[in-house]
């Protein structure tokens, strides 16, 4: 496997060096996979190896093209450049997840215009993911980040993600085309922050929504509250009520934080699997027709609830 001497390797870069680091710097290639002393059909699966080490990585199907992850990071950063996005005061942060075989990357760029209107410190945020196994498309995401608490504040529609499958290349002319619409999209996301903090959510309704939309275990016999998961995010939830009041805004926050941050004490093997698992999580919920529901909705439905 990828020479990384740890699970979920985690590593912050300031904005004058943006290049991959060395464990996810690497060439690759596909090799066919044999058995019995007989090589198998592609189709029946290959391995990706590390050309620097050339130890296997992964085993894919047949029709996967083997790309390095510097084919995808250089044309997205060319692209911003581009775009006329500032990238002077960037800082990303990367995460090596299954000693190579995916990745993370989350580009920090700090947002005077965004934080006018909000009233705080606010960043905008680029989130990448990618592998060489086959689990995930490589995927461009963005969003606001709160820099008080480092909350990636995602949009409730997907118009700011792009998502690539590894039988093709990027262009860096597309990039920058679509890089330089995301400050104005995401200026405009300060509406719907400016309603979560006028929506009343009563604690009882956040313990409620988060025992049916988040904080569950599901098997092929039941689906049930996860207790230990809801009572972290309702303690979540409370710390941001603290500041923000009983309100949809500290709600969002607490899932918001929930998908951006990985508690490393609690978990034993790969935390950034772990972490993409909670992105996702997250993402999902206040992308979800219920999310829309409850800050569109939350007072009759506590009016009702009373």
């Amino acid at each position: 496997m990828l020479d990384n001497p740890s699970y979920g390797t985690t590593i912050y870069r300031p904005s004058d060096s943006l290049a991959l680091p060395d464990t996810m710097n690497f060439p690759v290639g596909l090799e066919p996979i044999f058995h019995n002393g007989k090589e198998l059909p592609k189709k029946d699966g290959q391995f990706v190896v590390n050309r620097r080490t050339n130890e296997p990585i992964s085993i894919v199907g047949g029709q996967y093209v083997a790309h390095d992850y510097n084919h995808f990071w250089e044309p997205l950063i060319e692209g911003i450049e581009m775009s006329g996005i500032d990238l002077s005061k960037a800082t990303v942060k990367f995460t090596n997840i299954r000693h190579g075989a995916a990745m993370k990357a989350v580009i920090t760029i700090p947002n005077e215009d965004v934080s006018n209107i909000m009233g705080e410190a606010m960043a905008l945020g680029i989130g990448v993911l990618n592998s060489l196994d086959g689990s995930l498309k490589y995927e461009v995401s963005v969003y606001n980040i709160r820099l008080a608490c480092l909350n990636g504040l995602w949009r409730m529609a997907e118009s700011t993600s792009a998502k690539f499958k590894h039988t093709v290349g990027t262009d860096p002319e597309r990039i920058a085309t679509v890089a330089s619409t995301w400050p104005l999209e995401l200026r405009q996301d300060t509406h719907a922050f400016k309603h979560m903090r006028e929506v009343f959510i009563h604690p009882s309704i956040a313990e409620d929504f988060l025992s049916r939309k988040l904080c569950v275990t599901r098997t092929k016999r039941e689906t049930k509250v996860n207790k230990k998961w809801l009572n972290r995010m309702l303690a979540l939830n409370d710390t941001y009520r603290a500041t923000m009041g009983d309100n949809a805004w500290a709600l969002y926050n607490a899932i918001t934080h929930y998908g951006t941050h990985v508690d490393t004490d609690s978990i034993r093997g790969d935390v950034g699997q772990r972490a993409v698992r909670q992105e996702k999580e997250a993402q999902t919920l206040v992308r979800g027709s219920a999310w829309k529901d409850l800050i569109r909705f939350g007072d009759l439905e506590q009016r009702l609830v009373a």
